[in-house]
Formats: C-alpha cells, structure tokens, sequence
C-alpha cells in the first residue's frame, strides 16, 4: 500500500501538464509537503513566499469582512503562480505558462485539489 506522500507525489505528476510547470503542496506556515518543480527552483524559497502571501492575503479578507480565499493568482509576463487552499491547512502551488486557457487550468487545480483533500481526510 502506498503511502501518504506516495500518493500526493503521483497526484502531482498525474496534474502535470502542457501549461503546468511546477506544483508544489506546502503547509499554510510555508514547510514543503511534497512537490514536482522545475530543475533551478528552490522549494524551500518557494514554499516560504507562497505561504506568506496566502496570510497576507488572509489578513487582507479578514480586514474586508469577506471568507477566505479559495485561490490567488499572480500574473506575470512569462508565467502565473495560483495558490489554491486545501483545507485545512495546506496550499497548492501551481505554475503556469501564462498563455494557456485558465478556465482550463483553474478546473484542472480544483480536481486536483480534491484528490489531495481526499489523501488528508
């Protein structure tokens, strides 16, 4: 029988696609669950900012009396970078080529989402 990180690691390699370039499952204090990231990317780092970002969104939803965020999405020239929640204490990273079709790409995070709550519960 496989084991827990067994089973996010084939999750994250099944997710992996033509516009995905790095996923990474991270704990909400930024400390690296398990990833699939590009060769030259340092998860550690990327853990770290990711998480950081999520609570500084966190603080930002809270101040504004509105829910948590589901998902941020940061563009930029080359690429995006989506953080997606899994509740309850962990976060998808996602990196994308910034030219493919989103809706695609988002439906794609939320499945994978899933399958990784599915692995937690």
């Amino acid at each position: 029988m496989a084991t827990m990180k067994e089973n996010l690691e084939q999750i994250l390699k099944e997710a992996r696609g033509e516009n995905v370039e790095s996923l990474a499952i991270i704990t909400r204090d930024g400390l690296t669950i398990t990833s699939d990231v590009s060769a030259g990317l340092d998860e550690e780092i990327l853990a770290a900012m990711m998480a950081t970002i999520y609570k500084a969104a966190e603080i930002a939803a809270s101040r504004l009396k509105k829910s948590t965020a589901k998902r941020i999405i940061t563009e930029f020239n080359d690429e995006s970078v989506i953080i997606t929640s899994i509740e309850p204490k962990a976060l998808l990273v996602t990196i994308v080529k910034s030219k493919g079709d989103y809706e695609l790409v988002c439906k794609k995070i939320d499945t994978t989402a899933e399958k990784i709550e599915k692995v937690f519960s």
